[in-house]
């Protein structure tokens, strides 16, 4: 809920411009990138169970302090402090499917906490928009917060006599920590992918850094109806991406998958340049980026983890979130910076020109023979 709505935080309730609301967000961003580094350093010598609790209750309770701090360097520091907290759960916890799944059903295992996670994306959007509309936007981190001490409490829980017998860390005879096969610093090909993926990502980002502006502003959309056009990304995708993902997840170039996603990311912008309040067009949008996340992002991360040998995939792992932070900085920043100097509707245009671009590139290199 926070993150769905932070930049209509910032520019309507806080009266930040445009361009301060997204320097704002991009420091979310910076802190994620620091905290996926930060994690994946971690889940290659440390239980990942451990680093996964330690980052929900922590987040808890850095997010109490966003009710009372109204000024820009304030909540700038806080946020920053946030995600990079909140995001050294994610090569934690992408490492724990990998450690947990077989082979042969990786895709499916990342797809299932896709939808947990989209679960979630489609109760919060809705849920936050009615309560910062009848309550108050500061109800929402405070309810964010207990829903991370939630989780965190849970997973201790669930785990506490596992706590100790999972030691997924590659040591050698002398019980050093051993690291196997190329650092995915230097491995060229996966820095390559990571570039598009980089690409990919600052354009849908835009669906929850700079578009709900646009919805609000240009189309005069209430935080409740942007709420329930978010929590329809998330409703879909927990409808349809298992049922595809099963069907397509034995299908060798992984790369094409990538390739089909983005080219519904170009329908979904082309969808939205009518510049029309009819909700017909932000659903039809909403309908084609869903697709495309779908035949995207469990293949990416599928590639991503099963590239590195299991020693190395914190890193791996890191660095493919790290490419998701890297777009979160700059998907807001620029995003409504151009809004702001140009309108939504020449930004609209840049987005189906990338889309477009991606969709390109991504074909290019699935016509590799190697995969890897």
């Amino acid at each position: 809920m926070v993150v769905t709505f932070l930049a209509l935080y910032l520019t309507k309730e806080l009266a930040f411009t445009k361009d301060l609301a997204g320097y704002v967000i991009a420091a979310f961003g910076v802190g994620s990138l620091f905290g996926n580094y930060l994690g994946g350093w971690l889940a290659d010598r440390v239980n990942f169970l451990y680093i996964q609790i330690g980052s929900l209750f922590l987040s808890s309770v850095i997010l109490i302090p966003l009710i009372f701090v109204r000024s820009y360097e304030g909540v700038m520091v806080i946020v920053f402090l946030f995600a990079m907290i909140a995001d050294t759960f994610r090569p934690a916890n992408t490492v724990a499917i990998a450690h947990f799944s077989k082979p042969e059903n990786q895709t499916r295992s990342y797809s299932l906490m896709r939808l947990a996670f989209n679960l979630g994306f489609t109760l919060g959007p809705a849920a936050g928009g009615v309560i910062a509309a009848q309550f108050g936007y500061q109800w929402l981190f405070l309810i964010d917060s207990l829903t991370c001490a939630l989780s965190g409490f849970v997973m201790w829980y669930a785990f506490k006599d596992h706590l100790k017998d999972s030691k997924p860390v590659f040591r050698n005879k002398d019980g050093k920590i051993e690291m196997i096969g190329i650092s995915a610093y230097k491995d060229k090909a996966y820095l390559v992918f990571i570039g598009m993926v980089i690409l990919y990502g600052f354009c849908f980002l835009q669906l929850i850094t700079s578009l709900p502006v646009h919805f609000a502003e240009d189309l005069k959309y209430s935080e409740a109806t942007i709420g329930y056009l978010l929590a329809l990304n998330g409703l879909l995708v927990f409808l349809l991406e298992m049922p595809i993902v099963a069907k397509f997840e034995s299908y060798s170039n992984l790369k094409k998958m990538m390739t089909l996603g983005s080219l519904f990311m170009v329908i979904a912008y082309v969808c939205l340049l009518g510049f029309t309040p009819i909700l017909l067009f932000p659903i039809l949008y909403i309908t084609f980026i869903t697709l495309s996340e779908i035949f995207a992002m469990p293949f990416m991360m599928s590639y991503a983890m099963n590239r590195p040998h299991p020693s190395r995939r914190g890193q791996y792992s890191a660095l493919y979130s790290m490419s998701y932070a890297v777009a979160f900085i700059i998907a807001p920043s620029i995003g409504l910076t151009m809004a702001e100097n140009f309108g939504f509707y020449v930004f609209l245009i840049v987005l189906s020109i990338m889309s477009f671009i991606v969709t390109g590139i991504f074909y290019s290199m699935s016509k590799e023979k190697q995969i890897k």
